[in-house]
């Protein structure tokens, strides 16, 4: 190399810069993207949802609407206010801005996720379709955790059938409510402790 094309001290720190930007970029893409235990927060408030709305069920008969106002919307409230916070916290941590690409993506993500199920709820429930919710939320769960292990962390496959197959054997079984709302909530709070105990692990290697 001459002197022509040789880089000078400038250029070399520019480089080693982008170097351990892709360096960064690449340690943060096979990372989860909120802290692990904003996995564990939704996976309690999920499965004490779930025994909620069945104790409730099995005492009290209220029309199906109540359960999604005075137990699934703070069920969602809470968790999703522990996502924000890790999500927040993780971005921090990693030096990335909240408004990068990824991050955009996912927030837009999860809130299309809240509005098409609170949606299809409502429409279940006033074509008084209400049986068929359990195996609805079990396929929707597991199809946005597909979503979000194709978009940042693959690590999740596994959490995403399992969700899924709670609702397979609801449906083979036809396990009647509130036992079937049991089988979901559990099955989906069972994969999102999983996920934070598998993100835990992952953090500390």
């Amino acid at each position: 190399m001459n002197e022509a094309t040789k880089p000078d001290g400038g250029d070399e720190r520019r480089l080693d810069d982008i170097q351990t930007i892709k360096e960064v970029l690449l340690r943060v893409s096979k990372k989860h993207l909120v802290e692990p235990y904003s996995y564990c927060v939704w996976g309690i408030v999920s499965i004490l949802g779930g025994i909620a709305h069945s104790i409730i069920a099995m005492t009290v008969n209220h029309p199906a609407f109540n359960y999604f106002l005075f137990v699934w919307i703070p069920v969602f409230a809470v968790g999703g206010f522990f996502e924000a916070v890790g999500f927040v916290r993780r971005m921090a941590r990693e030096a990335l801005p909240l408004t990068s690409k990824t991050a955009l993506w996912l927030m837009l993500a999860f809130a299309g996720v809240c509005l098409a199920f609170a949606v299809i709820v409502i429409i279940f429930v006033r074509f008084h379709a209400e049986a068929f919710l359990p195996v609805l939320v079990s396929l929707f769960v597991g199809i946005s955790l597909i979503g979000y292990a194709l978009l940042s962390c693959p690590s999740i496959f596994a959490q995403a059938y399992f969700v899924m197959l709670g609702g397979v054997v609801n449906f083979i079984f036809q396990i009647p409510a509130p036992y079937s709302v049991l089988v979901t909530s559990c099955s989906i709070g069972t994969a999102f402790i999983w996920a934070g105990w598998a993100a835990w692990i992952k953090d500390g290697k």
